[in-house]
This record gives structure tokens, C-alpha cells and sequence, in this order.
């Protein structure tokens, strides 16, 4: 990050979509992804491998996926076939599917014959409608793969790749986002498939959620029955290599610094040493995907241009990071904003107490409820948002004399502006800062010879933001000239 960020010519979200080419590989898995590709397209052996490709949401699965497909487009011993299993919503569909999607692929690359394997494909589809509407998922599959048509279209579809010495790659992404029958129906497709010779099959996926989702249908099983049903079917488990910390952390604030040049947000270097030192010790650790960074990058590239001059941009940047971060403490937070705002009344010490004790468990709560890992740096991070915290966990008391220093720094803790860092605008009653400061400004020219009909508080003081309204006008009358205050007090 930069003290002074530069306005971008566009502002546009940073987009969470996977990369493809080896220029965009930003976490050094470009040579990782090449030796997957060349293990699949020198493979000797006839019969069929299976990879999997482990990682949790958000890794960059995908990108390393289409990488490989990348990789292997200059060998032309490798057909690549990608099988959206999402696209079908039954067994039907997803049987179908599956050669539907292999069958145009072949046909495209290997059409050697007149009847070409589409038409085989054909004779086969009232088979699966047959089977698929009368038996549960695992029998359908089975019976369906082990039938006579099923069995012609196989021996096609090696006799075809045998002949143009060619080894068909099936790439299926996105497994652990499957409902949990459609997971169990797939992995019994492929665990029956797996065996046509010439092809290799790489399945990309969190391997917790679905060994989880196998177990299911394990009646009886103990939990680990899901995880050996995989070791059946997976023969090559490879985890996505691990991306640096270092890495991941300068990608984060890249993302931070699009999201301030968009907005036209300068900081100074006090802001950002202030920013960095709290959020490195609360939300380092848990800065896990490339994914997560991108969805913190585009929360600030919505809400900072929205509350630009309203907010102060350092307490806006860090409860957006809670709520990308710890959104079950970001609720807890919005939800209590008395438990959170303005000072601890030193002449109600029992209730005091009480509340403090409160305040603590509602914290500690939403912190195990988010399996936050720097408990610590979370409470720092918390106690410099909302001062009052500082009495909750040690001795630190404020007096009322700090209301108008909070005030003016347009703090979350104050009042007056917790309401804005969650609504993302001026609530009802309020006044907004942007529009005040123009006002101040515009209104200097007058002098003492302020027209009755050129009053700028007329349409603009009403009896819903009067309070308000005059309230920050005493907080800020020691910034005000002279040129200024004259003709203000004639308006009012």
C-alpha cells in the first residue's frame, strides 16, 4: 500500500474469475500445472489414471485447471474434455451428460467412421431414461454402464483413440459444490468409468466436504468410510501447492490499493501504518485464499466511494475486513451498537460489571463461531475501533470530553456515525459531513450581508436533523474563520 493512492482511469470490480495463460499466474503454479500435463500426455500405460486435485474453496483450483488445459493444448496426444456435472440436475441427466460431452468431443477431434459415436450415443439414451427411473442412484449407474450398448459404446470409443494413438484427459471442476446425492452419483459414474483404457480423469475439489458427503451413503459406516471410498477411485491425490503468506498478503494489498485509487481515497502515511499494523495482526493468518482477498478488494471498492468525506476511511477499511473475515463478529457488532459506542458511566460500577461481562461473551462467542486464529490480534484490532473496549479488558476508562474528538475524526465508536459504516449511508436524522463542509465554505462569501433569500439553511434545517445538524456545527466552530462564522450565525 501507498500513502497517496493515484486516481485509476477506470473503476471497475476486481474480478474473482479463474486465469488461464502462464502471464497471469501470480502465485507460481504455472510449473506445477505443466508437470501434471506432461505426466498425462507421456503416459505409456493404456489403462486409465485418475487424479485428484484437493484444495479448498477458493484456491485457485480452477485456474490451475484451465493452466493444464493450456499446457496440453500443444500436445496433440491429449484430447482435453471439460464435464460440468452442474449443468445436470438428475442421474438421468448426469449419465447422459457425461457421454453426451465425451462423445462430441471425440467426434470432433477422431471422426474416422460414417456412424460416428454420437449415433451410438443415441441408441443408448432410452437406456438410461430406463434404468435411471427405477433404481437409486448407485444400482442406475451400475446397470447402466454394464449394459450391452454401453459396452459397444466403450469398445468404440478405445478402438478409436487406440487407433489415432491418442489418451482423452475428462476434467470435472467444481465437485464439492454439488448437493450431496449428485456428489454420490458422479463419484459412482466415474469409479465405473475409470476403467476405459486411454483416458485419464482429473476431478477437482475440497476433499473434506466430500468424503463428508460419501460417508452419507455409508449407512452404518464409521466417518472415515467416505475418505477410503476416494482412495479407491483417486490413484494420483495431489494437493494445490500452498501459496506464501508474503505472497498472498501483497496480492491482498494490491487489491486494497485498486480499490483506494478507484475511489479516489488518498491516505496519508500515518493512515496507512495505522491500517497495516492492525489488520496484519488481526486478519494475517487469516488471509488463506487468493479468493477471499479479491472479495475484501471489491467490498472496499463498493463502500469506500459510497461513504468518501462521511466516514473515517482507516474504521471503514477495517470493520469491512471483519466483515469478510469474521462476519459472525461483524454482526455482533451491528446488532449491539450500545454495547459498543461512546464510554462506560464510572457511577454505575455494579452495571458496569455486568455489561462488561456481557460485552466479553458476545465477542468470545462470535469468535468461536468463526474459528478465528489470532484471538488476540482481534481484540487489539477491536479495542482501537471502539475505545470503550479498553475498560472491558483492562483499565483504560474515557471521560465525555472524547465525544467531540471521536466526532471529528468521524469514528465508528462515536454516536453519531456508527450507523453510517453499516447502512453505507446518512440515516434518517442525520447530516451528511460532505454536504456541511461545502455549506461552511460556500456560505463565506456573504459576509455580513447575508440575503434573506439566499439563506443555505433554508430546505435544509428541519426539525428531523436539527439536532443533529447544530450539534455539528458546535463540534466544528473552533475550525471556522471569521469570514464564516458572521454569516452563519445570520443564517441560523
Amino acid at each position: 500500500m501507498h500513502g497517496a493512492s493515484s486516481k485509476m482511469d477506470k473503476k471497475q470490480y476486481s474480478s474473482d474469475s479463474p486465469v488461464q495463460f502462464a502471464n497471469e499466474d501470480k502465485f507460481s503454479r504455472w510449473t506445477f500445472s505443466e508437470r501434471v500435463a506432461e505426466v498425462i500426455a507421456e503416459r505409456k500405460d493404456p489403462s486409465s489414471i485418475t487424479i485428484g486435485l484437493y484444495a479448498p474453496w477458493g484456491d485457485g483450483k480452477t485456474s490451475v485447471l484451465n493452466f493444464i488445459e493450456e499446457s496440453l493444448n500443444t500436445k496433440s496426444s491429449v484430447i482435453t474434455v471439460r464435464f460440468n456435472p452442474w449443468l445436470f440436475g438428475n442421474v438421468e441427466a448426469l449419465l447422459l451428460g457425461y457421454f453426451n460431452v465425451l462423445a462430441e468431443a471425440l467426434d470432433s477431434t477422431l471422426i474416422t467412421k460414417k456412424d460416428n459415436i454420437k449415433d451410438l450415443l443415441k441408441k443408448v439414451a432410452p437406456g438410461i431414461a430406463a434404468v435411471a427411473g427405477v433404481k437409486g442412484i448407485g444400482d442406475a449407474v451400475s446397470e447402466f454402464i454394464h449394459g450391452p450398448d454401453i459396452l459397444e459404446l466403450r469398445n468404440r470409443i478405445e478402438q478409436e483413440l487406440e487407433e489415432s494413438k491418442k489418451r482423452v484427459l475428462i476434467i470435472i471442476d467444481d465437485v464439492d459444490r454439488l448437493e450431496k446425492a449428485e456428489i454420490q452419483a458422479l463419484f459412482k459414474l466415474v469409479k465405473l468409468v475409470a476403467d476405459f483404457r486411454f483416458t485419464a480423469y482429473i476431478l477437482a475439489f475440497d476433499k473434506d466436504i466430500v468424503a463428508a458427503s460419501l460417508s452419507e451413503n455409508y449407512s452404518g459406516s464409521h466417518e472415515k468410510s467416505g475418505e477410503q471410498f476416494l482412495e479407491k477411485i483417486i490413484q494420483v491425490p495431489l494437493h494445490l501447492p500452498s501459496v506464501p503468506a508474503s505472497t498472498l498478503r501483497q496480492f491482498c494489498f494490491q487489491e486494497i490499493d485498486n480499490a483506494l485509487s478507484s475511489s479516489i481515497v488518498e491516505l496519508s502515511e500515518q493512515q496507512v501504518q495505522e491500517f497495516l499494523r492492525y489488520f496484519t495482526s488481526a486478519f494475517d493468518s487469516d488471509l488463506s485464499t487468493a479468493r477471499k482477498a479479491k472479495l475484501y478488494g471489491n467490498t472496499l471498492m463498493f463502500s469506500l466511494p459510497i461513504l468518501k468525506g462521511e466516514v473515517n476511511p482507516i474504521d471503514l477499511m477495517l470493520i469491512e475486513a471483519l466483515r469478510i473475515f469474521s462476519p459472525k463478529l461483524y454482526e455482533i457488532i451491528r446488532k449491539n451498537k450500545d454495547a459498543f459506542t461512546g464510554i462506560f458511566d464510572r457511577s454505575l460500577h455494579n452495571n458496569n460489571d455486568i455489561e462488561k461481562e456481557r460485552i466479553k461473551n458476545l465477542i468470545n462467542n462470535a469468535i468461536e463461531h468463526d474459528a478465528i486464529r489470532e484471538k488476540s490480534g482481534y481484540i487489539t484490532l477491536l479495542q482501537n475501533l471502539f475505545p470503550k473496549l479498553k475498560s472491558v479488558y483492562g483499565n483504560v476508562h474515557y471521560g465525555h470530553d472524547f465525544y467531540d474528538k471521536w466526532n471529528l475524526g468521524q469514528r465508528i465508536c462515536a454516536l453519531d456515525y456508527f450507523d453510517r459504516y453499516f447502512t453505507y449511508a446518512i440515516p434518517n436524522g442525520d447530516f451528511p459531513d460532505k454536504k456541511l463542509a461545502a455549506l461552511v465554505n460556500d456560505i463565506e462569501k456573504y459576509g455580513l450581508h447575508l440575503p434573506e433569500n439566499k439563506n443555505p439553511l433554508i430546505g435544509i434545517l428541519t426539525p428531523d436533523n436539527a439536532e443533529t445538524l447544530i450539534r455539528k456545527f458546535r463540534n466544528e466552530a473552533h475550525t471556522f474563520t471569521g469570514t464564516q462564522s458572521s454569516p452563519l450565525a445570520l443564517a441560523f
